[in-house]
C-alpha cells in the first residue's frame, strides 16, 4: 500500500546573499507491502513481570515472522491490549530521525515529531535553496522500511519464530514470550524454551519447580549486581503465557528444532564431566542419545527422530537413578530442563506427524 511519510531533511538556503543551514520538511510516498490477509500464527495472552497485560498476534509472511511493531523505545516487547504503544502509519515519520530537534545545553536530540514536520511542509516563506538533503532523508527512511509490512493501519516488523522461555534461576521464575531459537539459550544455564504451543509444558516444570527446596534456598543475583537470597515461592505466583491461538503449519519445523534441543540437551548432561565419574548404565544411555542425535541431523525421519526422543527420555530416567551425589554433578537445574525439553519437543513433533506415531516408542519391541 501508499504510504505518505512526513519527513525533515538539512538544507542551505541562501539569505541576504549569504548561505545559511536550516532544514525544510517534506511528504514521501513510499510503498510498503499489506499483510492484512496473512496468515495468523498464534495469539498470546499473559501478564508482563510489572502486572501489565499484553497480547501477542504474529503473522507469516513468505517464510518469515512479523509482529505489531512497538512506538515506544523498550528492551522487552510488551505490547499491550489497547494497542497505545503500536506504530501506525500515521506516526511512520518518527521512525527515521532525519533531523534533530534539540534545546542546546547538551541535552540530547529529540526524533523527528509529526507536529513539528508538518510546521515546515508547504510553508507560505520557503525561500530558494542552494543544497538539500532531501534524497539522502529519503534513502534513509527507504531502508528503515525495507523489512516493514502493514497489518489493519499497524506497521509490522520481522521478528523471529515466537516460543516459550522459562527462567529458573529467579524466585519466583519467570516464563514469558521469546523470538529466539532454542540453539540461542546457554548450555548448562537455567533456561528452558519450549515450542509456541507447549504451554502445558511450561506449567508444569514451574510447578514441580515450586516443590525442589533445591530451587528455593540460596542465592541470587539481580540486575545490577544486587545479591539477595532466594524465598519461597508458589507456582500461583508465576504469570504463564496462555496461548489462544496456534496454526501448526504456519510455525517452524518440529523435527529441527527437536533435534537442535537435543543436541544442547547432550551438553548438559554429562557431557562437561568426565565420563568414568559415572555408572555404566547412565554412560550408555548417553552414548545411546549421542548416537541417535547424530542420526537424525543426517536424516530427521520418523523411525529417527522416535529414536531421538527414546533414548533422550532413557538418558533422563538413568540420570534419576544414580546416587544423589553423582546426579548433583548435573545439577536440578539441567536435568528438571532435559526432561521437560523432550517431553515439549516430542509432543509438538507428534502433532506434526499425526497421532499415530505416538505409540511408536512404546512398540519399540516390535521392530
Amino acid at each position: 500500500m501508499r504510504v505518505n511519510i512526513p519527513f525533515l531533511f538539512p538544507a542551505v538556503i541562501v539569505e541576504d546573499d549569504e548561505q545559511v543551514q536550516t532544514f525544510e520538511g517534506d511528504w514521501a510516498e513510499l510503498e510498503i507491502p499489506d499483510a492484512s490477509d496473512a496468515p495468523r500464527v498464534c495469539v498470546v495472552e499473559g501478564y508482563t513481570g510489572h502486572g501489565f497485560p499484553y497480547e501477542i498476534d504474529i503473522r507469516k509472511v513468505g517464510d518469515r515472522f512479523y509482529r505489531p511493531k512497538l512506538a515506544i523505545s523498550s528492551s522487552d516487547y510488551f505490547p499491550l491490549d489497547d494497542g497505545s504503544d503500536r506504530m501506525s502509519t500515521h506516526n511512520l515519520g518518527s521512525l527515521v530521525r532525519t533531523y534533530h530537534f534539540c534545546n542546546g545545553n547538551d541535552q540530547k536530540a529529540l526524533p523527528d515529531r509529526l507536529d513539528q514536520i508538518v510546521r515546515f511542509i508547504n510553508r507560505p516563506d520557503r525561500r530558494v535553496l542552494a543544497w538539500d538533503g532531501r534524497a539522502e532523508a529519503i534513502a534513509a527512511i527507504e531502508h528503515a522500511i525495507r523489512d516493514l509490512v502493514v497489518v489493519d493501519g499497524q506497521v509490522w516488523e520481522p521478528c523471529g519464530e515466537p516460543r516459550i522461555c522459562v527462567e529458573l534461576f529467579w524466585s519466583p521464575p519467570t516464563v514469558s514470550v521469546v523470538f529466539k531459537g532454542t540453539d540461542e539459550r546457554p548450555a548448562n544455564g537455567v533456561a528452558c524454551i519450549f515450542p509456541i504451543d507447549q504451554a502445558e509444558a511450561a506449567l508444569a516444570m514451574v510447578e514441580e519447580a515450586s516443590m525442589d527446596q533445591r530451587l528455593l534456598e540460596g542465592q541470587q543475583q539481580r540486575p545490577g549486581g544486587v545479591l539477595e537470597n532466594r524465598r519461597p515461592w508458589t507456582a500461583g505466583e508465576v504469570a504463564v503465557p496462555t496461548v489462544t491461538y496456534v496454526d501448526p503449519d504456519a510455525v517452524g519445523s518440529r523435527a529441527r528444532d527437536a533435534v537442535v534441543a537435543a543436541r544442547t540437551a547432550l551438553s548438559d548432561i554429562l557431557a562437561r564431566t568426565p565420563l568414568e565419574n559415572y555408572r555404566r548404565p547412565l554412560i550408555n544411555a548417553w552414548l545411546d542419545f549421542r548416537d541417535a542425535v547424530g542420526a537424525a541431523e543426517v536424516n530427521p525421519d520418523d523411525w529417527r527422530m522416535d529414536e531421538l526422543f527414546h533414548t533422550w527420555q532413557a538418558t533422563t530416567n538413568a540420570i534419576e537413578r544414580e546416587p544423589p551425589q553423582e546426579v548433583e554433578r548435573i545439577g536440578s537445574h539441567a536435568r528438571m530442563r532435559s526432561r521437560y525439553e523432550m517431553e515439549a519437543y516430542r509432543n509438538s513433533w507428534r502433532r506434526a506427524v499425526g497421532v499415530g506415531m505416538a505409540a511408536a516408542s512404546e512398540q519399540r519391541h516390535l521392530r
